[in-house]
């Protein structure tokens, strides 16, 4: 039987592609050293994997806003997936031109 960290570890290498997982790493770690917190291999891959799913601009651009805005008080330093995308939806989504590449 395979432990959840294990399992996280699948997850992440699976479910999308290599590149766009490791980018949004960097981003998760980045943005929790930011905010003083500490995460955990698992919440790293589960997070990642699950991002990864969305528009790379969105999800960097609410992560750099929430890393640069202090915590109000009682505010987790570990940032939850409904903070994240909570905040991603709070901004304008940015439209290509057409022909362009998005």
């Amino acid at each position: 039987m395979e432990n959840k960290l294990e399992r996280s570890n699948q997850i992440s290498k699976s479910s999308q592609p290599a590149g766009r997982v490791l980018k949004i790493m960097d981003a998760l770690t980045e943005v929790h050293c930011y905010r003083g917190a500490q995460m955990n291999e698992m919440y790293l891959n589960l997070m990642s994997a699950r991002l990864a799913q969305e528009d790379l601009a969105r999800v960097f651009r609410a992560l750099k806003d929430l890393g640069e805005r202090p915590r109000k008080d009682g505010e987790s330093a570990l940032l939850d997936l409904g903070t994240i995308l909570g905040e991603m939806n709070s901004k304008p989504r940015i439209l290509s031109a057409p022909g362009s590449a998005a």
